[in-house]
């Protein structure tokens, strides 16, 4: 009777072992303890008060979906909407059911493109989000949005591609966050868009957002990871996003941690690789702006030029033109291997110019346009700083 006892008993550890570890398996499937992510990737391009910026916050939310798959290996699903949901209350609502089953050891990651607006109230900025489907429209401020994510379980990765996002900044200071924005409080975040052709339809983008993809995929890895971690904090990927993007001034927080936010990846494809902006050159009466870069497979690039006066950038002018390559008849067409480039701007013109901003733009078979990258020229540099010599 003992040996029957002690046989029934040592079974029943067996199953009681078993049952834990299916349990636990369970739970991590529920994604409790497992550290999974899960991301809510929101695009707003029609206004009530702003104008449209259609496709450029849908277009943000189709490039962060595949850089959330391709950097994120935790990444378990990923929500997607454009236009929706217009009201602070329906964010709210989104977001507790987009992340229901965060545990404490997973991440929620939530990327919002929009416009944000920013205005004086009895002496204070206030800034905010505009949350619209073109016919109704709320702000949310973002003291607001960690009201509502500290509800949240786990670790929080906001990213907001917006007017004044670098505001933000402030409110999601604590260890449960992880912040990346497109612009400084006081500047602009802007997009582009490119008009419909027969081959291709109408197609833009956030240039922040162009440039978080380009320096996931083009980087080198003293470029994205100069600690050689094999990961991407923050810091690091807004460092990295600065130098290849001049239009606005990128930031994440922490600033002082390298916590892990992205994986590198030096598998995933990209035409134009490892592009670096070189120091502005000054000779006599000219001024060069050199820059280098990897080309891996053939691809067409164009260089365009625009000017900045009372403030605001001329995008709607401007020049472009085909780089000077070729490919048997194709011309424009860079072939594989390591570029040098030099753009030149007379000193004289420059001195007429506060500040001008270099694009580069590559484009693929059918003619559709992405940037790669773009640099501002500023009249100080080129007169003061330049180095003398070519």
């Amino acid at each position: 009777m003992k040996g029957f006892r002690r046989e029934l008993a040592a079974l029943l550890t067996v199953c009681l072992c078993l049952l834990l570890s299916a349990c636990q398996g369970n739970t991590r499937e529920r994604g409790e303890e497992a550290g999974v992510s899960r991301g809510l990737l929101i695009g707003y391009d029609r206004f009530v008060t702003m104008a449209d910026t259609s496709p450029c916050s849908a277009g943000n939310t189709a490039i962060m979906a595949d850089i959330v798959k391709d950097f994120v290996p935790d990444m378990i699903s990923v929500a997607r909407r454009t236009d929706e949901p217009a009201t602070v209350d329906g964010l709210e609502a989104l977001i507790r059911e987009t992340f229901r089953e965060a545990g404490p050891g997973d991440t929620s990651w939530l990327y919002i493109s929009t416009h944000g607006i920013q205005w004086d109230e009895d002496g204070t900025s206030r800034t905010a989000l505009l949350l619209s489907d073109g016919e109704s429209e709320e702000e949310l401020f973002p003291e607001t949005l960690r009201r509502i994510l500290d509800r949240i379980p786990g670790r929080k990765v906001v990213i907001l591609d917006a007017c004044h996002s670098g505001a933000a900044v402030p409110a999601f200071r604590g260890n449960a966050y992880q912040l990346l924005v497109s612009c400084a409080p006081e500047e602009d975040s802007f997009f582009w868009i490119s008009p419909a052709t027969d081959l291709y339809e109408e197609t833009g983008n956030g240039y922040f957002t162009a440039a978080l993809d380009t320096a996931l995929r083009a980087s080198s890895p003293e470029q994205l990871d100069p600690d050689g971690s094999g990961t991407v904090s923050a810091r690091e990927c807004a460092a990295r996003i600065r130098a290849i993007c001049g239009v606005s001034t990128a930031a994440g927080y922490p600033e002082d941690r390298e916590k892990p936010l992205f994986h590198v990846n030096g598998e995933t494809p990209h035409a134009v690789r490892e592009l670096e902006f070189d120091p502005v050159i000054r000779n006599g009466d000219e001024v060069y702006l050199p820059f280098h870069f990897t080309v891996t497979d053939p691809v067409r690039l164009e260089y365009r030029m625009v000017t900045r006066k009372n403030g605001e950038w001329d995008f709607d002018g401007g020049t472009t033109k085909a780089d000077d390559g070729r490919i048997g008849t194709r011309r424009g067409w860079l072939s594989p291997g390591e570029k040098k480039k030099t753009i030149r701007i007379s000193a004289d013109e420059a001195g007429e110019i506060p500040e001008s901003l270099l694009i580069v733009i590559s484009r693929d078979v059918s003619g559709r346009p992405s940037p790669e990258g773009s640099h501002v020229i500023t009249a100080k540099a080129l007169t003061d700083k330049g180095e003398e010599g070519q």
